[in-house]
C-alpha cells in the first residue's frame, strides 16, 4: 500500500471518528459555500469547520459559527488568492494554474456527509472553489461582485436582500444590498447634476462672450 493511500485512509478514519463524535459541526453544502465567501472572502475571518483545523493558526476544536480574525501572512495571501479566484469565476474565466491549484487542494479534504476535514486552510478554500466551478451546481452562476465603487464584497443572488416592496424580476442586481444600489444611483445622479451645471455654465459663458463681440 502506498504512502499516499495510507495517508488518505488515515484521514478518512479520523473524519469518520470525528463525524461520529460531533454534534455541532455538520453543515449543509450551500451554507458552507456561502459562509466561506461571506466570512473569509469578504470579511477576512477564519470561520467554520473548514478553516478551524490548522493548529498553527487557530488551534483545534473551533466549530461553527465561530469567527476569528488572525494576523498571519499566509492567511492574508490565501485570502488574496481566494478573492482573485472568486473574481475570475464572476467574470467566467479561470487560469489553468489556478485550476491546478484548486484541484490539488480539493484532493486534501475528506468528506463524510455534512462533515468536512481539510488538511489545511488552503485545502478548505480549494474545496469551496471547486464547488463554485462545478457546472452541475448552482453556486458559480449565483455568485456576483458588488459594482459599487469602493465595495469589494461578493454576494449570491439567491440570498441577496430584496428591495422593500419589490419582487426580484427582470434586471439582475449589480449590488450586494439595496443600500448600495441606492448609493450607486445617487452617485450617478450627483455626477449628472454636476455635469449639467458645468454644461449650463459653459453655455452661458459662451453666450456672454458672443454677445460682447457684437
Amino acid at each position: 500500500m502506498s504512502h499516499t493511500r495510507e495517508s488518505r485512509q488515515h484521514a478518512l478514519t479520523i473524519v469518520l471518528d470525528w463525524a461520529a463524535a460531533s454534534s455541532g459541526t455538520a453543515i449543509a453544502e450551500a451554507d458552507l459555500v456561502h459562509g466561506l465567501v461571506e466570512h473569509f472572502g469578504n470579511d477576512g475571518a477564519l470561520w467554520g469547520p473548514l478553516l478551524a483545523d490548522d493548529p498553527n493558526i487557530t488551534g483545534r476544536g473551533l466549530a461553527m459559527p465561530t469567527k476569528m480574525f488572525v494576523q498571519d501572512a499566509r492567511i492574508e495571501h490565501l485570502r488574496e488568492w481566494f478573492r482573485s479566484a472568486l473574481g475570475d469565476i464572476v467574470k467566467r474565466r479561470m487560469r489553468a494554474e489556478t485550476r491546478d491549484r484548486i484541484a490539488a487542494g480539493r484532493a486534501r479534504v475528506a468528506q463524510v456527509g455534512k462533515h468536512y476535514q481539510p488538511e489545511s486552510p488552503e485545502a478548505a478554500v480549494a474545496f469551496v472553489l471547486d464547488l463554485l466551478l462545478d457546472d452541475a451546481k448552482v453556486y458559480g452562476a449565483d455568485l456576483r461582485a458588488c459594482q459599487l465603487e469602493g465595495c469589494s464584497r461578493f454576494f449570491f443572488l439567491s440570498t441577496r436582500p430584496r428591495e422593500p416592496g419589490k419582487r426580484r424580476v427582470g434586471t439582475i442586481p449589480k449590488y450586494c444590498s439595496p443600500e448600495h444600489m441606492v448609493k450607486a444611483h445617487n452617485r450617478v445622479k450627483a455626477a449628472w447634476t454636476q455635469k449639467a451645471r458645468k454644461d449650463a455654465k459653459r453655455a452661458a459663458a459662451g453666450k456672454l462672450k458672443a454677445k460682447r463681440k457684437k
